[in-house]
C-alpha cells in the first residue's frame, strides 16, 4: 500500500514538474510572439511602406501625392519625413511645371509681341540714326574736294571711311577723315594749299569735327580770295595764321574734340612745299622712284590741345 502511495505522489510530482514546463514554454512563446510582432509592426512595416512607396514612383505607376505615414521619432520616422518633405517640394514644381506649360503659347505670343515692338523701335531708332548720317555725309561733300587747275600740280586722294550706311537706297560712308586742295594767290603766285585730317572720334563724333574743321578751312580759304590783306602775306606767315586759327577753333571743346591734321602750300611754278603736321602720319615724298618720309621730327600737337 505504501508503494502505491509512493507511485501516486511521484506520478503527482511528475505531472506538476511537466505541467510547469508546459506552462513556460507557452509563456516563453507568448512573449517570443509577442517581441516578434513588436519588431515587424516597428521596423519591418515601416520599411515596407517606405520601399513600396519608393518603388511605386520609381516605376512610374504611383502618384507624388502619395505620402508615407509613420508615427515613430526614430530614423524611419524620420526618413518618412524627409521623404514627404522632398515629396511636396516635387509636387509644388510639377504643379508649376504644369501651369507654365498650359500658360506656355499665351506667353510664347506675349513675348513674340514684345521683341515684334523692341524690334520695330530699333528699326525706327535706326533710320533716324541713318537719316543723320546721310545729311551729315551730304555736308561733308562739298567740303572734301579737289579744286585745283595748274599745268605743273596734279592733285588726287582717295578717302575710304570706315563706317557705310544705306539710306534710301543709297550706300554712303561717313567718319573724320577729309581731304581739302584748292588754289590762292599770296604775293601774286599761285599757291595750292591741301589738307588731310581725321578728327578723333567714331561715325558721327568724328564727323562732327570733320565737317567743323572743313567749314573753318573753307571760310579761310575764301577770305583769301576776296582780301587782298590777306593775299599780300607770306606763305609762311599765311599757313600759320591758318593753323592758329584752327587751332583756337577746336581749343573752345575744352579737349572733347581733337584733330590730326597735315597742312601745307605747294607753289604751283617751282614746285616749293611748305607745310605743318599736327600729330598726323608723315608725309610721304615720291621721287625717282625712291619713297621717303619728309618729316624727321615731331612738330605740333593735335587741334585742340592745350
Amino acid at each position: 500500500l505504501a508503494a502505491i502511495i509512493n507511485k501516486k505522489e511521484a506520478y503527482a510530482v511528475i505531472g506538476g514538474i511537466v505541467f510547469r514546463n508546459v506552462l513556460l514554454s507557452v509563456v516563453t512563446l507568448a512573449l517570443v510572439g509577442f517581441f516578434i510582432f513588436i519588431v515587424v509592426d516597428l521596423s519591418i512595416k515601416p520599411l515596407n511602406k517606405i520601399i513600396t512607396v519608393l518603388r511605386g514612383i520609381a516605376s512610374g505607376k504611383l502618384d507624388l501625392k502619395e505620402r508615407i505615414h509613420i508615427q515613430s521619432t526614430d530614423e524611419f520616422g524620420e526618413l518618412a519625413d524627409t521623404f514627404n518633405n522632398m515629396a511636396d517640394k516635387i509636387e509644388s514644381q510639377n504643379n508649376e511645371i504644369k501651369e507654365y506649360s498650359e500658360n506656355l503659347e499665351e506667353k510664347v505670343i506675349q513675348r513674340t509681341d514684345e521683341l515684334n515692338q523692341t524690334l520695330s523701335e530699333v528699326t525706327k531708332l535706326k533710320k533716324q540714326q541713318d537719316g543723320d548720317y546721310f545729311l551729315t555725309s551730304l555736308l561733308l561733300e562739298p567740303l572734301g574736294r579737289v579744286d585745283v587747275q595748274s599745268e605743273n600740280l596734279v592733285v588726287n586722294f582717295y578717302v575710304k571711311q570706315k563706317k557705310t550706311f544705306e539710306f534710301k537706297n543709297q550706300v554712303k560712308a561717313i567718319g573724320g577723315d577729309l581731304c581739302i586742295a584748292n588754289l590762292i594767290q599770296l604775293k601774286d603766285r599761285d599757291y595750292t594749299v591741301f589738307l588731310n585730317c581725321d578728327a578723333m572720334g567714331k561715325s558721327i563724333q568724328g564727323a562732327g569735327g570733320a565737317l567743323i574743321l572743313g567749314s573753318v578751312f573753307g571760310a579761310i580759304i575764301e577770305r583769301t580770295r576776296s582780301t587782298k590783306i590777306m593775299q599780300t602775306q607770306s606763305p609762311e606767315k599765311w599757313i600759320k595764321g591758318a593753323f592758329i586759327e584752327l587751332h583756337k577753333t577746336f581749343e573752345t571743346f575744352d579737349g572733347s574734340m581733337l584733330v590730326s591734321m597735315v597742312m601745307g602750300l605747294v607753289d604751283n611754278k617751282n614746285g616749293l612745299l611748305y607745310f605743318l603736321n599736327a600729330e598726323h602720319p608723315w608725309t610721304v615724298l615720291y621721287r625717282d622712284g625712291k619713297a621717303s618720309f619728309i618729316e624727321s621730327e615731331f612738330m605740333f600737337h593735335k587741334l585742340g590741345m592745350s
